[in-house]
Protein backbone atom coordinates (compact mmCIF):
# COMPACT_ATOMS: atom_id res chain seq x y z
CA UNK A 1 0.00 0.00 0.00
CA UNK A 2 1.25 3.30 -0.98
CA UNK A 3 2.02 6.04 1.76
CA UNK A 4 -0.67 8.60 -0.05
CA UNK A 5 -3.33 5.99 0.56
CA UNK A 6 -2.28 5.24 4.29
CA UNK A 7 -2.38 8.89 4.66
CA UNK A 8 -5.66 8.78 3.52
CA UNK A 9 -6.81 6.41 6.07
CA UNK A 10 -5.26 8.46 8.54
CA UNK A 11 -7.00 11.35 7.17
CA UNK A 12 -10.47 9.32 7.22
CA UNK A 13 -9.73 8.19 10.79
CA UNK A 14 -9.29 11.66 12.70
CA UNK A 15 -12.56 12.76 11.08
CA UNK A 16 -14.37 10.01 12.15
CA UNK A 17 -17.08 10.06 14.59
CA UNK A 18 -18.83 6.62 14.43
CA UNK A 19 -17.10 4.83 17.87
CA UNK A 20 -18.55 1.88 16.56
CA UNK A 21 -16.41 1.56 13.54
CA UNK A 22 -13.65 3.28 15.46
CA UNK A 23 -13.64 0.99 18.00
CA UNK A 24 -13.72 -1.71 14.94
CA UNK A 25 -10.41 -0.27 13.62
CA UNK A 26 -8.70 -0.17 17.27
CA UNK A 27 -9.19 -3.74 17.51
CA UNK A 28 -6.74 -5.20 15.30
CA UNK A 29 -4.58 -2.90 15.80
CA UNK A 30 -4.16 -4.19 19.57
CA UNK A 31 -2.78 -0.99 21.17
CA UNK A 32 -2.82 0.29 24.28
CA UNK A 33 -3.55 4.24 23.48
CA UNK A 34 -3.26 5.38 27.20
CA UNK A 35 0.53 3.50 27.51
CA UNK A 36 1.26 4.86 24.05
CA UNK A 37 0.13 8.77 24.63
CA UNK A 38 1.32 8.20 28.65
CA UNK A 39 4.66 7.86 26.88
CA UNK A 40 5.41 10.96 24.69
CA UNK A 41 7.49 13.80 25.03
CA UNK A 42 5.05 16.70 26.09
CA UNK A 43 6.66 18.84 23.06
CA UNK A 44 5.47 16.04 20.79
CA UNK A 45 2.55 15.63 22.32
CA UNK A 46 1.05 19.03 22.43
CA UNK A 47 2.41 19.58 18.09
CA UNK A 48 0.29 15.72 17.59
CA UNK A 49 -2.71 17.52 19.01
CA UNK A 50 -2.59 20.78 17.20
CA UNK A 51 -2.43 18.37 13.93
CA UNK A 52 -5.14 16.51 14.63
CA UNK A 53 -7.08 20.15 16.23
CA UNK A 54 -5.97 21.56 12.69
CA UNK A 55 -7.10 18.21 10.52
CA UNK A 56 -10.72 18.48 12.45
CA UNK A 57 -11.10 21.82 11.00
CA UNK A 58 -10.27 20.99 7.48
CA UNK A 59 -6.80 22.68 8.12
CA UNK A 60 -3.36 21.09 6.24
CA UNK A 61 -2.64 19.88 2.91
CA UNK A 62 -2.73 16.25 1.61
CA UNK A 63 0.89 14.91 1.52
CA UNK A 64 1.68 14.66 -1.77
CA UNK A 65 0.70 18.19 -2.46
CA UNK A 66 3.42 18.72 0.76
CA UNK A 67 6.04 16.34 -1.05
CA UNK A 68 5.49 17.93 -4.25
CA UNK A 69 6.13 21.66 -2.26
CA UNK A 70 8.81 20.47 -1.05
CA UNK A 71 10.49 18.89 -4.30
CA UNK A 72 9.57 21.90 -6.07
CA UNK A 73 11.42 24.33 -3.52
CA UNK A 74 14.49 22.03 -3.31
CA UNK A 75 14.78 21.49 -7.13
CA UNK A 76 14.52 17.73 -6.48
Amino acid sequence: MDTNTKYTIIDKVVRMEDDAILNQIKEPLDFNEQDFWKDINPSLKASLERGIEQSIRGEGMPHAEVVNSFKKRKRI
